[in-house]
């Protein structure tokens, strides 16, 4: 999270999602992930484990809005 948060203020982005790649079922080799949304004001927002489409979806629509 610490550097999620570093790398989103030196590279001036609007969001990072973040990737618990330490949860079972979560990150490489699997089907799932459990992220967390970082943005720029300092918002945390936590998802479930979902499917990494669903993930794909989350992050698609948040940059629509």
């Amino acid at each position: 999270m610490d550097n999620a948060i570093k790398k989103i203020q030196k590279k001036n982005l609007d969001f990072i999602v973040a990737n618990d790649v330490s949860q079972k079922d979560s990150g490489f080799g699997t089907d799932t992930n459990t992220i967390k949304i970082i943005d720029k004001f300092g918002n945390i927002k936590d998802y479930p484990n979902m499917s990494k489409d669903d993930v794909a979806h989350t992050i698609l629509d948040l940059l629509v809005k």
